[in-house]
This record gives C-alpha cells, structure tokens and sequence, in this order.
C-alpha cells in the first residue's frame, strides 16, 4: 500500500492522517486496549527498533519512566484535607512516562521499577537522546515529574512532527 492508499484509507473511514501536537500528546498507554496509537508514534520514532524479533524476550515493552508504583505513592492534601494520590492514571499513563524497551530489558534484571534518576544514571548520552530524555538530571527527580513531562513533551512533537 502506498502513502496515496493509505491516506485515501483514512479518508474514507471519516479519519484524519495528519499527525498533530493534540493527537500525539493524546497517545498513552492503556493496559485495556492495544495502545496502537502509541506504537504508530514508537514506529516514526525508534527507527531502529526491531518490532518483530526472533526472541520473545526482544519483543517490544511499553516501560514509564517513572514508575506507576512511585507515581501512585505521591500524595497531596486533597479538599477534606487528607491525603490524596497526586497522580491520576491519565497523568501516570501520558506518552511523555512511555519509552520503548525490549521486554528483557523492562523485566526482571531489568529497569522494573528503577527511578529514573537511577536508570539514567548509567546510560549514554546516545542512548538518551533515543528516548527523548531530557538532558537535565534534575527533572529525572520524582519531585520535578511535571516539568519532566513538559520538556520530555516537547522533544517528542519535535521528533514525531
């Protein structure tokens, strides 16, 4: 299929092929549906990637950055004046907390729960820049989560658009 069929295919279904800053910042991860938005975006962007490997264990994982069972531990005093999660699955679940590893790599031995200040830690400046991360280690800070997501954002429609 060329890029004229498959635009005429989205056109047809009343679906739009643009890709804008809304509909890339809209992709997030879902564990009830098959997250294809967020890997037609991982496809434009990981360029290397191998999305059909020879071994289970290089198969495609969606990982977040910081990790859902951090994010979830943070709190702030809601109206009542108790403590509530600061954090809501949509804000936990944003492409801007996704990155792309193998499943090995996000399992096991591997990154699982790490903070990011931890994980990147260790990583090369080349490996880095693959995912989109900011350059600044202070926004690797859980404290600093908000403003890591608006600059992680930024490389991301930079890359993607």
């Amino acid at each position: 299929m060329n890029f004229k069929e498959l635009n005429d295919l989205f056109r047809n279904k009343n679906k739009s092929p643009e890709i804008t800053e809304a509909n890339i910042l809209a992709a997030g991860y879902s564990p009830e549906t098959s997250n294809r938005k967020l890997y037609l975006l991982f496809n434009i962007w990981y360029e290397q990637f191998n999305f059909r490997p020879s071994f289970k264990e290089n198969e495609p994982n969606i990982d977040h950055i910081f990790p859902q069972s951090a994010l979830k531990k943070v709190k702030v005093k809601g109206d009542k004046g108790r403590s509530v999660q600061k954090y809501k699955v949509p804000e936990i679940n944003q492409i801007g907390n996704c990155m792309l590893l193998t499943l090995n790599e996000n399992q096991g031995a591997g990154k699982s729960d790490i903070l990011p200040k931890d994980w990147f830690a260790t990583k090369s400046k080349e490996y880095l820049e693959m995912h989109l991360i900011p350059q600044d280690k202070n926004l690797w800070e859980i404290d600093n989560y908000e403003e890591f997501i608006k600059e992680r954002n930024k490389l991301i429609v930079n890359k993607v658009n």
